[in-house]
């Protein structure tokens, strides 16, 4: 353990041995859990881009990449790469970028205020509006490019709901009721009576989506159970999809089991991550939200909101207190997305099953190649640096507050508090009542994926991203039309990609300077 977080071992000195039942047992943990997003992409796979035809804002920078003017033309022409104005904000964006990382080598160096925390401070010191917390209006140039390439009422609605959430401090402190004095949860610690609408919220939202699927899922697992014959530009069969999905499942439940947690308890903590990956998917195929992150935890919603903690109890509890942080706190490791990013580029540069199953099993073969990488370059950088010297967050902050929340409930005890069922159900019912209004009215201007992460971290970090893409992108349509917003999306794609490119460069520097360079996934 010293060594662990002193840090100055070889590679060969590092005690491995004492790592092999861990990681081995958890290596299957986690093959359970890529096994599950897997096959519930192939699940949703034919509804969400045939059926439904969501957007997939995100897939467009990398066709745009491969895009070619003339059928068999190849390498790509200059349709992009020879674009003077996806240069210009590939350049602008990497020259900020490099720009401030010179100033975590040289703390003397100039920073110009974007892609940083450090934006712009909004307090409000008057009465009832000193309620609401403070509010950073930072610039992210890959946010705002993102922003110009969704739909305006995804950009409008995360920005919106965002203001929302705010108010509703506001609103509380008029009607009396005490912020800093109230029970708080979730990731970033906010009041319960925000926290539960949001887990209202997402329980309906991800009803909702197994509903919309539901005549085709109910056709897929017929067809598994009676060996039918499935769609024919399916890359599976359904009883190779139906039946991997259920073995997932009960493959997470059973290494739970066998870690002594109660399987009624492990059955409703996995059937929230299953809820909560769907849901989560869904903003990021459909609104290209690149920073996922739900804002409540599922064990205070156990507790909190249905059985209690003397229903979990403690050993089990402790126990989820260590899978809950690995697959549902910082859940930009969730991998549900990129299998649909995957099978949406397909279809659009027109693979057929036979192909697309191969590239299937190419991102399968890529996950388990990554997976052992991470851990040997994660075991050696903390032993030969030290964890004292290692980002904070995951070698310390992370590692103490899922246990301390568990000590606080062990010794204080959670109880039902029947308000949080209020506010699960009012959460719920909005998220109802938007979805039936999206599908009657066309002029209806909200989506509900602006209300789900409205409490959550990402967006109190990139909601004035979000605002400048949804400003520019409304003024150009109003003022200049489509054919001027088609001529500024390269713009604002070399945005996202100068922001990739001055990411990875950052992260090679820090990498061999033993520099820690702040960056934002923006």
């Amino acid at each position: 353990i010293d060594p662990l977080y002193l840090g100055g071992l070889q590679f060969s000195q590092i005690p491995w041995h004492a790592w092999t039942a861990m990681l081995i047992a958890w290596s299957i943990f986690m093959g359970f859990c890529y096994a599950l997003m897997f096959f519930t992409a192939l699940l949703f796979r034919k509804q969400w881009i045939e059926r439904e035809a969501l957007a997939f804002p995100l897939i467009e920078v990398p066709l745009q990449m491969v895009e070619v003017e003339k059928e068999g033309q190849h390498p790509p022409t200059a349709a992009f790469w020879g674009n003077r104005l996806m240069w210009l904000g590939f350049g602008l964006a990497l020259f900020f970028h490099v720009f401030k990382g010179m100033n975590s080598i040289w703390p003397d160096w100039p920073i110009f205020p974007v892609n940083t925390f450090n934006g712009v401070s909004i307090t409000f010191p008057d009465q009832p509006w000193n309620a609401i917390p403070k509010v950073t209006a930072s610039i992210y140039l890959g946010g705002i490019g993102i922003a110009y390439l969704l739909t305006r009422e995804i950009s409008f609605s995360f920005w919106f709901f965002f203001v929302i959430y705010l108010l509703e401090y506001a609103v509380a402190g008029m009607l009396g009721f005490p912020i800093a004095g109230m029970h708080k949860s979730g990731i970033g610690s906010r009041p319960d009576f925000i926290i539960y609408q949001s887990v209202g919220g997402w329980l309906m939202m991800g009803l909702l989506l197994f509903w919309t699927a539901r005549e085709y899922l109910f056709r897929v697992g017929k067809a598994a159970f009676t060996n039918n014959r499935t769609d024919a530009d399916e890359p599976f069969s359904a009883r190779f999809m139906v039946f991997g999905f259920i073995l997932s499942f009960a493959g997470l439940v059973g290494w739970s089991w066998f870690a002594g947690i109660n399987i009624f308890i492990a059955l409703i903590f996995f059937g929230i991550y299953l809820i909560v990956s769907l849901v989560l998917t869904r903003t990021v195929i459909e609104g290209g939200f690149m920073f996922p992150q739900p804002p409540f935890l599922a064990l205070e919603t156990m507790m909190g909101s249905g059985l209690g903690y003397n229903a979990v109890g403690a050993a089990n509890l402790t126990k989820l207190s260590f899978i809950q942080p690995s697959i549902m706190v910082d859940m930009r490791t969730n991998i549900l997305p990129a299998f649909l990013h995957v099978m949406k580029i397909s279809k659009e540069i027109g693979l057929d099953r036979k192909n697309l199953r191969r590239m299937l099993l190419c991102c399968v073969a890529a996950v388990v190649v990554a997976f052992g990488v991470t851990i040997v370059t994660s075991i050696y950088a903390l032993y030969s640096t030290g964890g004292l010297q290692a980002y904070s967050w995951f070698s310390n902050g992370a590692a103490q507050n899922s246990l301390k929340s568990t000590a606080s409930a062990i010794t204080t005890g959670y109880p039902v508090d029947p308000g949080n069922i209020l506010w699960i159900v009012i959460g719920g019912a909005l998220v109802f009542a938007m979805m039936a209004a999206r599908s009657r009215f066309l002029w209806f201007p909200f989506n509900p994926l602006g209300y789900l992460v409205a409490a959550a971290f990402p967006i109190t970090n990139l909601w004035f991203s979000f605002f400048m893409g949804w400003a520019i992108k409304s003024l150009i349509m109003k003022y200049g039309g489509s054919d001027t917003y088609t001529k500024v999306r390269p713009f604002m794609i070399g945005l996202i990609l100068g922001n990739a490119m001055a990411m990875m460069l950052w992260m090679i520097i820090g990498f061999y300077t033993g520099t820690q360079i702040k960056y934002w996934p923006a």
